[in-house]
């Protein structure tokens, strides 16, 4: 019975060792993904809003929220009679074939949507509806398209 105490002393511990070097204020928690704060200013130089490794890990939130709706367009897709792709890609038309929660933009703690901001998406489905592509826009305003969805 002594054993669990230990256990439970050591992650106590841990826990306050990383509260006190500052993991928690550094963004160590998954709700600073979805919050934004003011960066504190010093006299010396201007700071950048955001580290490279936030944005990398930004990037990547937004990355997983294309694969995640990309995935909901495959399923959509081969839901329907003679398989082919919906008109739009928003939350009402996928939720069905997604599991929850829609992805968030990490930029502004809302759902991605269809738009061309930082965290958003833009959906393209071809003539004919048997291939779209879905474009993620990452933290630098830079696209990021995995693949060409195709049905046949």
């Amino acid at each position: 019975m002594e054993e669990p105490v230990k256990h439970q002393r050591l992650v106590v511990a841990l826990l306050a060792l990383a509260l006190a070097s500052g993991v928690g204020a550094c963004g160590g928690s998954k709700q600073s993904d979805h919050t934004t704060s003011a960066q504190p200013t010093s006299s010396a130089s201007p700071s950048p809003a955001r580290s490279p490794v936030q944005d990398a890990e930004i990037d990547l939130h937004i990355k997983e929220g294309v694969h995640a709706i990309s995935v909901g367009l495959q399923s959509w897709a081969v839901s329907q009679a003679k398989p082919h792709y919906p008109s739009g890609a928003d939350r009402a038309t996928l939720a069905k074939y997604m599991s929850d929660p829609w992805p968030i933009n990490p930029l502004t703690g809302a759902d991605m949507k269809p738009g061309s901001q930082p965290g958003d998406y833009t959906y393209e489905v071809k003539p004919g509806k048997e291939s779209c592509t879905v474009t993620g826009h990452l933290s630098d305003g830079t696209d990021y398209m995995p693949q060409v969805l195709r049905t046949g």
